[in-house]
């Protein structure tokens, strides 16, 4: 649905089928805290005058005309997307094959596939939720990985079991890994089990720097190098 953003005033919709919590999970009950699927607004993207988005859970990219609706193209090799950024007339996509996904960077313009990452990549499942109740069973979800990218126009940022992966933009090639410098305190952070693993969050790629964070702390990384530039402990926000 669009609205005027000035008086709320509807324009157009779009229906958009195979999509609800029938589609990602066994039953209606909202695990708390937090919300699956994990990054589930990243599939919405805006630029300019034209909107980005997966017509169903498992649908492939589709552009539309922000002042109409109307479906202009669906992007061809970008089924079961999960992330969509765009930067500079270019998509940036994290796409699931299997139990794990890919990047790949699309021409927005005229759909062509510039390139799919050289591998693919487990991301994780580790955010806030629990499937648990105050009385009765709850039936757990499956939970797609994500991969939580993030771009600069040099460089695309994700995120990998316990590490944060970097890959060139241009090429789609893997240009470091490093470990991320998780502390004791994360792997149970608001009685989720972590595992080692990296958080999802708000990763953020901005001027040679990568930064990420974890309940109890922030780190910043070289776009560059993968090098750990700095770290700083933080406190735990539920």
């Amino acid at each position: 649905t669009a609205r005027d953003g000035f008086n709320g005033v509807g324009l157009w919709k779009v229906p958009v089928e195979q999509w609800g919590w029938r589609q990602w999970k066994p039953s209606w009950f909202t695990p708390r805290p937090g919300v699956i699927p994990i990054n589930l607004d990243k599939r919405l993207v805006a630029d300019g005058q034209m909107i980005y988005f997966t017509l169903g859970f498992r649908a492939p990219v589709s552009q539309f005309d922000g002042r109409t609706g109307e479906l202009l193209q669906t992007y061809q090799g970008t089924d079961r997307t999960s992330e969509i950024l765009i930067h500079d007339g270019w998509l940036v996509l994290t796409c699931l094959e299997g139990d794990r996904a890919v990047v790949r960077l699309v021409d927005a313009e005229t759909g062509k596939l510039v390139w799919t990452s050289e591998k693919d990549y487990g991301g994780t499942i580790t955010d806030y939720y629990r499937f648990t109740a105050m009385r009765g069973s709850v039936p757990e979800a499956k939970v797609d990985p994500t991969l939580d990218i993030a771009t600069d126009g040099r460089v695309i940022g994700l995120l990998d079991g316990d590490s944060v992966v970097c890959l060139d933009y241009e090429t789609g090639k893997q240009r470091w890994r490093t470990a991320f410098p998780l502390v004791e305190a994360d792997y149970n952070a608001g009685r989720i089990k972590a595992f080692e693993k990296v958080w999802t969050g708000t990763m953020i790629v901005a001027d040679g720097v990568l930064v990420h964070a974890s309940p109890n702390q922030l780190a910043a990384l070289s776009a560059d190098t993968g090098k750990i530039l700095w770290k700083q402990p933080k406190k735990f926000i539920q």
